[in-house]
């Protein structure tokens, strides 16, 4: 055989191990975490360039024992070599890498919380309860005890961006903060080579954001019970040395039903009036920052967000206690304390009108709150403090008067 066939040869075994296995695992199955991981494709380039490089090194014996070749053919074989030398090399730099894979020791990573067995072998989903930009939230049932759970599933992946160590701090921000009563348990979590599955209690009572949508406004007394759960909570993160990150209604749960206006003017007289039991759940945008922490680009939802991070400054935990300010503002009037906080409105301003006012700290506590007690106005004015450094602190703000009042 000449050179050239040698080489041939050669470089379609090449090819052949750059190529991906086919895998005969129907396409809606995940791996089970625990099995043996997938062939990556570097390992197989690796094992293809050393194929190339030895079968070069062999062409110039291989073309001194076809001896009968002459100059020109032996030119052309020269050059043959060498065009697919450089083809093999081009694809060898081109072969995208394998996925990341979790951890070799997930449990590491989730510490006890951690689950080995496949989410879909103990678990059947249930409805979608919410979606957001990396997962989705689905109700779930423990197929073997026929318990309800809420899941979070995220994915492990984002455009070539591997969030394994970002889903990892989420679920260690929230074990830290588990023996707090107002933080939404989490019971497990379960991993494949795709997404994680993090299991917690089932709220149905839904978002305080839906109870808003619902009634508009809160009355003092049930703003009071669900603020006291979220302060509650928030101390318990300061507590910890972690900053939440993301204070919004949409980011606290009723752990029951909490009849609407509309409810209550049926006239149910076992409706619970005034007393909201509440979770605080999601700590995506949670981070650790014993006093603050310089952050890379805005974290949070802008509305919410303190006039120090609008800014492009350092989190703090007293940017946890702005955007309470801004949500108890919005409970107890329907609408945000800015010059273009109507109720309905905030969907046609601007983004950065938003981060603009929010930066100046033009929140304000005018107009609209006032028919509210001045007890409620004066720890407004507390908590949406322009100063950090003068804001006032989840644990003073427990022990501020108006939550020692109540209507008669």
């Amino acid at each position: 055989m000449s050179h050239v066939g040698v080489l041939c040869g050669a470089i379609g075994r090449a090819a052949a191990a750059v190529r991906p296995r086919a895998t005969s695992r129907p396409a809606t199955t995940q791996p089970r975490l625990a099995a043996a991981p997938r062939p990556a494709r570097r390992p197989a380039v690796a094992a293809a360039a050393a194929a190339a490089r030895a079968t070069l090194a062999e062409a110039p014996s291989a073309a001194a024992a076809a001896g009968a070749l002459a100059p020109a053919a032996a030119a052309a074989a020269r050059a043959t070599v060498a065009a697919a030398s450089l083809s093999l090399l081009a694809r060898v730099a081109a072969a995208p890498a394998a996925p990341a894979a979790l951890a070799a020791a997930p449990q590491l990573a989730f510490g006890p919380l951690y689950r080995p067995e496949r989410f879909d072998e103990v678990y059947s989903c249930g409805e979608v309860l919410g979606t957001g930009t990396y997962g989705t939230v689905r109700t779930c049932t423990h197929t073997a005890s026929g318990e309800q759970y809420a899941v979070k599933v995220l994915a492990r992946r984002r455009n070539r961006l591997d969030r394994t160590p970002m889903i990892e701090t989420e679920v260690s921000m929230a074990a830290r903060v588990a023996h707090c009563p107002a933080v939404a348990r989490t019971l497990g979590v379960h991993a494949d080579d795709y997404s994680v599955y993090i299991i917690q209690e089932l709220l149905p009572g839904g978002s305080l954001q839906g109870l808003l949508d619902a009634q508009g406004t809160l009355t003092e007394d049930e703003a009071r019970a669900a603020l006291r759960g979220v302060l509650t909570a928030i101390a318990a993160c300061h507590g910890e040395g972690i900053c939440y990150g993301d204070v919004k209604p949409a980011n606290v749960m009723l752990a029951s039903l909490f009849p609407s206006v509309s409810f209550l003017a049926a006239g149910d007289p076992d409706a619970p009036k005034g007393e909201l039991d509440v979770r605080l759940i999601d700590f995506g945008c949670a981070q650790a920052c014993p006093d603050e922490c310089s952050l890379e680009g805005l974290s949070g939802t802008p509305v919410y967000m303190a006039p120090e991070v609008a800014r492009g400054g350092a989190y703090g935990p007293a940017s946890d206690l702005w955007g309470i300010g801004i949500m108890m503002h919005q409970m107890l009037t329907g609408c945000f304390p800015y010059s273009w906080g109507a109720p309905g409105a905030l969907g046609a301003v601007a983004t950065a009108t938003v981060l603009a006012d929010a930066a100046a700290g033009a929140a304000h506590v005018g107009a609209a709150a006032e028919g509210l007690s001045e007890a409620a106005r004066d720890l407004m004015r507390a908590l949406l403090e322009a100063d950090p450094h003068k804001r006032v602190a989840a644990a003073e703000a427990l022990a501020h008067p108006w939550f020692a009042a109540a209507s008669d």
